[in-house]
This record gives structure tokens, sequence and C-alpha cells, in this order.
């Protein structure tokens, strides 16, 4: 039996009782495909508003013809024509009238008719109104299929966010349990560090999903060798897959160029979310990605197959949607956000291409990332190894350290301090214009930018205004390009995001106060 959700029953009720006073048909029904598409699930209402559910074979029906296209009108002699349509003879209808609308819910076609025992005077009128009250029923479901993904976008993220954080709290407890064995402290702490970068990746995929839609996430394009992108995105994987007992290949062909302009963090980003979903969808055979290049028009394309479920068709036309999600219904299916793919897409269309899928039920699925290589060349420059920053970076440094946060000063001052610095710390902005007042100059001063009382860009703005030339790095949770922008423009020499990893937030402060070069 297929009927409305509960929560919009009165809603169909609704739209049912207008349509049987508005045609002036005694009774009207919305209807919706089964599964098996063989019957129609339907809610049915007379002139009266006495609401009637039933299900019903369309085989020898007229909902047959309606669901196939166009709306249908049988002006006269409907229960003679269809004899085998039950509730039509027993309501002795003479008159039909239907339309077709596409149920978003479903993904399958639904209908809505009006039923009569009084003929059809004017068929194009009725047609008319038949379809207008089709799309309004369209738009009905519309609008449950964006309730339901909202609802199951919130509790995707409930489960998303609540199983990293129990990771971190439960082995947080047994760090500090005097009973657990110093052994295992390690175990604890990757799993809290793990837990904690898997938080971090659904925050950015949030900031990346608000910024794309805004169209303020722009692509940095630089020099990268395709095929490296592909071993490096192969290789972080790996380990997932074997768990799974999954083969993971990665292959380029010869065309391959070596070198390609275009933006690396984003093609891994990318290629990460496509290879994780496959692992996590497929449970035995191969997982593969293969680099490929096209020259007419240039193109780099980028093939990551599986031997995994597949993807139904009605799917695959909303898979890119925000918070879709394939076997959502199934109770042990792989859950998520329903984001990843989102962004994907958007992402690859900021590159110059574009994602395509070919999917097969039982037998996988294929998603081509397709992009814009720019300028390729064949020998690219080999950069440089990163030098080696030294325990003691910040040895002899002076350093004001403002933040309204207690917890990040205590992190961020054991950072610098065992790199050698000599720190002095604020808690907000006018704290710090104090501190400076009766100190000495400051090797560099790092800045946190949200904070009460004063925050950062006025503060650095001050400290500009008194004549003092240190280095100000702007540490910050906003991401945003207008916030850097902003930053400069009070006059920070840096800007760096929280959260941010210590060997990066000690190298950065090592660059400003030029005590290694980098």
């Amino acid at each position: 039996m297929l009927s409305p959700p509960s929560h919009l029953a009165d809603h169909f009720q609704q739209l049912v009782h207008c349509m049987a006073m508005s045609l002036g048909f005694e009774f009207a029904v919305i209807g919706i495909q089964t599964a098996d598409r063989k019957s129609i699930g339907t809610l049915a209402i007379d002139s009266k508003g006495k609401p009637v559910e039933l299900t019903y074979p369309v085989k020898n029906t007229p909902c047959k013809i309606t669901l196939e296209g166009e709306p249908y009108i049988v002006p006269a002699d409907a229960a003679r024509l269809y004899p085998d349509d039950e509730p039509l003879v027993q309501l002795g209808t003479e008159s039909y009238a239907g339309a077709r609308f596409h149920d978003a819910v479903t993904g399958r076609y639904g209908v809505v008719a009006g039923l009569s025992t009084k003929p059809i005077h004017d068929v194009d009128r009725m047609t008319t109104l038949i379809a207008t009250f089709a799309s309004s029923a369209e738009t009905a479901r519309r609008a449950e299929a964006a309730t339901q993904s909202r609802d199951r976008f919130i509790a995707s993220i409930s489960h998303e966010i609540r199983t990293p954080m129990t990771a971190i709290i439960g082995h947080a407890e047994l760090l500090a349990d005097p009973q657990t064995a110093a052994a295992n402290h390690d175990e604890h702490i990757q799993t809290i560090t793990n837990s904690g970068k898997q938080l971090l990746n659904l925050i950015n995929d949030f900031l990346d999903t608000a910024k794309l839609d805004a169209g303020s996430l722009k692509v940095e394009c630089a020099p990268v060798r395709p095929a490296q992108i592909a071993a490096d995105v192969v290789a972080l994987h790996s380990p997932k897959a074997r768990g799974k007992g999954i083969e993971l290949i990665c292959t380029h062909a010869p065309s391959v160029p070596e070198c390609a302009t275009t933006d690396q963090y984003r093609i891994s980003q990318i290629l990460g979310n496509l290879i994780d979903n496959a692992i996590k969808f497929t449970e035995q055979g191969t997982v593969s990605l293969h680099v490929d290049f096209e020259t007419d028009p240039a193109a780099l394309l980028f093939r990551i197959s599986d031997t995994g479920t597949g993807i139904p068709d009605h799917l695959q036309k909303t898979i890119f949607d925000p918070f879709a999600q394939v076997n959502q219904d199934q109770p042990n299916a792989p859950k998520g956000t329903g984001l990843g793919l989102t962004i994907c897409a958007k992402l690859a269309k900021l590159l110059g291409g574009s994602i395509e899928l070919d999917s097969t039920i039982g037998m996988g699925s294929t998603f081509t990332l397709r992009i814009d290589p720019g300028c390729t060349c064949s020998t690219p420059e080999i950069d440089a190894p990163p030098t080696p920053i030294p325990a003691d970076a910040l040895r002899g440094r002076s350093i004001l350290l403002v933040d309204d946060s207690e917890t990040i000063r205590r992190l961020l001052y054991m950072f610098l301090t065992r790199a050698g610095a000599k720190v002095t710390t604020a808690k907000d902005g006018q704290h710090a214009l104090d501190t400076i007042n009766a100190s000495a100059p400051f090797d560099l001063i790092i800045m946190d930018i949200q904070m009460p009382i004063m925050d950062g860009p006025t503060a650095t703005r001050a400290i500009r205004e008194m004549g003092i030339a240190s280095p100000i790095l702007a540490l910050t949770a906003n991401t945003a390009h207008s916030d850097k922008e902003e930053c400069h423009r009070a006059g920070c020499s840096a800007f760096l995001t929280k959260p941010v990893p210590r060997n990066t937030f000690i190298e950065t402060c090592a660059q400003l106060t030029q005590t290694v070069t980098v």
C-alpha cells in the first residue's frame, strides 16, 4: 500500500477535495506507482471530503494510459470502456480525467484523476484543469522530498558528529584513567587524532558547500603531476581498501602529460571522495583509478571504477544533488552527509570540467572526472625538498600570543615554548595593546581575529598606528577569502586557519621571525 506520508496527508486531502469540487466530479484520486510499477497506491477523496485508501493494478485501466504521458480524458462510457477497472465499475463511472506527475520522493510517476457519473462536455477545459492539479501534486511531492532529505541530513549529521566525538571523549577518558596501561597510550592518542581529523573534514565539507553556493570558493592553479596525484590518493586510501579485502589499483595511460596546470588540492579532494565512496559501496572485488588524456579538446580524465552494488537509474539523476544518498532506506547501507558528490560536481565545474556516471545494478559504477589540464609539459620542475625545521626553531624569539580562548592559549603556548620561544599572552585586543605599551618590542605577534572587547583587525590597526613593525600572524577559525583580505588590510603579515597543524604553525612563525629559510 502506498499513500502520502502522514504529515502531508492533510495537504493531499485538501488538494484532492479541491480537485473534486473544481472539476465537478464526485470522486478524485492521487495515485503513485508501487515499486513494481504494476499497481497504483491511491489516496481517494469523494466530493464530501471523505478519504479512502486503496491499491489496484493499472493494467486495463485509464491510469495505465495516463502514466504513459499526456493528460488522458474519457468524456463518456468510462466503465464500459474499462470493464476490468473494478473501482470505475463499482462507482458507475461515466467520465474520467487524469494527468501524470513525477513523484520526487520515490522517483516513480503518479496520477491525479477525477471520476464522475456524468459525461465531460468541455474536454479542452478539463485537460487544462487536470494538468494544473498534476503540477500541484508534483510541487507537493518535491516539497516532501526536500523535507525528507533535510530530515535524513540532520540524522546523518548527528551520526557523523557523534561517532568521532564518542571516540575522542572515550579515549581521552581512558588516557586519564591511571589503570590504563602506558603501552596503550599511543593507540588512544592515534584514535583521538584520527577522530579529530574526521570531524575537521566534516566541517570543511560544510564550509565548502556554503562557499560553492555563494560563488566565493576559488581554485588555485599551479603546475602539478596528474599521475602522481592519483598515486598519492590511492596510497592514502589503500589501508581502508585492504581492511575490506578489496584490491585498490592505480594506472595511467602513456598519453598522460608529466605536468598539467590545475588545483592539486581540489583534484585530490574530488578523487579522495570518489574513491572513498567506491570502497564504501564495494564488498568484494576491485576499485580502480585510471588516469587518461584526451587531445581534442584537451582534457585530463580520472576514471574511478568499482565492482560494487551499482546505483539505481532513478537515483543516478539525483546523486549529485545536496543530501542525496544511495540506498538511503536500507538499514545496513553506508551512511554519510550526502554532501560529498555535490561538492565534487561543483569543484569539477570550477576546474573547467565535469563528472560523469555510468552504473549498472549489481555490476558496479564508474565515475569519470574530466577537467581542463591548462598548460601541459613533459619535463616539470622538481620541487626542492622542504628544509627541516629545527626543534628549537624559535629559540630566543619573543612572541605575544593573543587569543580569547584559554584552551587555545595554553595549547599554542606549549607549541611555542617547546620551539624555544619566550611567550607573553593576552586575552583580547585591548589587553594586547596594554601589554605592548608595557613591554619591549616583540619579534612576532600572533593575533586571534574574533575576540570580545577588541577584535583582532582593530587591535592590529592600532598596533600599526603605534609605529610597531613586528610581523603579525592572524590566526582564525574563519576561512572566507574576505576574512583574509580584511586581515591584510588591517596590517597582518600572514594568515592561518584553525585548527593548524603544529609543524605548519611553527614553520610559519619561524619564517616570519626569519630564524629559518622556508
